[in-house]
């Protein structure tokens, strides 16, 4: 382990998004560094299987939390349960994202709330309820 990397040994991250792609890269990357991870995601079972991955196969601990990010309550209570599970939080990551790519003659109204609503108001809401 590197000197920087060992900074990370004991801390607690929450990764939205985290069940696949980059998210899951992230998630990968965090435990192999000793940190504790929630696997936050709206695709719950997807985090949990991320989440018991995880910790087969680094040892950390790791969790899922099922989340709307766009909805404040559930960003509330996301953070309650990975303090209440994990004991604190370190990190947030910010990852969970959406796309309704068209053009924009075309995109009804309820699909750019949607990609506003994850995309920007979910970041708000998760670094709000940490």
């Amino acid at each position: 382990m590197t000197e920087k990397s060992a900074s990370f040994e004991g801390q607690v991250a929450i990764v939205t998004g985290g069940s696949g792609g980059i998210g899951q890269s992230i998630v990968q990357s965090f435990a192999t560094r000793g940190v504790s991870v929630a696997v936050a995601d709206y695709a719950f079972e997807s985090a949990v299987k991320v989440a018991a991955d995880i910790s087969k196969s680094t040892g950390v601990k790791a969790i899922a939390v099922k989340v709307d990010v766009s909805d404040f309550e559930q960003a509330k209570a996301m953070a309650e349960t990975v303090i209440k599970e994990l004991g604190r939080i370190d990190i947030l990551v910010n990852n969970a994202g959406i796309t309704r790519d068209d053009l924009i003659i075309r995109m009804p109204v309820e699909d750019w709330d949607a990609v506003i609503n994850v995309n920007l108001k979910g970041g708000w809401n998760c670094s709000k309820a940490v």
